[in-house]
């Protein structure tokens, strides 16, 4: 799929590739992190836990969501911009023009 890409393009799909994925998986790591800390706020002694703790939890929870999605997004939107720039030489070469 991605055949026509040059060496160039190839490396930079593949070093940004890396890197969203790279911080997709710490977003992940951080939001289950992040899930074990908000998990004592339905614990018994949760009482004891100030509100505005609360809220800074579960926002950064949210905010681990928020980052892993918008990774598995990007990754998804560089690969179809790669397959599509190929997509394109390909059918240029086939159809002799340069």
């Amino acid at each position: 799929m991605y055949d026509y890409l040059t060496r160039a393009e190839s490396v930079r799909l593949a070093w940004r590739v890396a890197c969203l994925a790279v911080g997709c998986l710490c977003s992940v790591v951080a939001g289950l992190a992040s899930l074990g800390s908000v998990w004592g706020l339905w614990d018994p002694a949760g009482y004891l836990v100030p509100d505005a703790l609360k809220v800074a939890r579960l926002g950064c929870l949210a905010l681990c969501i928020v980052a892993g999605v918008g990774g598995w997004w990007g990754i998804d939107d560089a690969l179809r911009v790669g397959a599509w720039v190929s997509f394109r030489r390909s059918l240029r070469e086939k159809s002799g023009r340069q």
